[in-house]
């Protein structure tokens, strides 16, 4: 029986001191795993997700684009740690 297993929080070389996955290994190591649905949640940015999105289609995998932010709870400028926000939709897209 497969597996429906997703990791939702994969950081890749856009996250520039994160990071060293390159997208083009990614998906060729998922399709290779018979992965169907990938995420990727950089650091403070969304540079990749054109190209991950369009790589993900050509190989029939779901992506999930999402975001890793801190996110600032007092006047102190005292930071929780990162959450990950997720798109549903192009409108959640837009709205990260």
């Amino acid at each position: 029986m497969p597996s429906n297993f997703t990791h939702l929080h994969l950081l890749t070389s856009y996250s520039l001191s994160c990071s060293t996955i390159n997208i083009d290994k990614l998906i060729k190591q998922a399709k290779k795993n018979k992965i169907t649905t990938l995420a990727i949640t950089d650091h403070l940015n969304v540079f990749a997700a054109i190209k991950f999105y369009q790589k993900c289609i050509d190989n029939k995998i779901k992506p999930i684009i999402g975001c890793q932010v801190p996110v600032k709870y007092d006047q102190l400028d005292r930071v929780t740690p990162n959450i990950i926000i997720l798109c549903k939709d192009i409108a959640g897209y837009k709205n990260l």
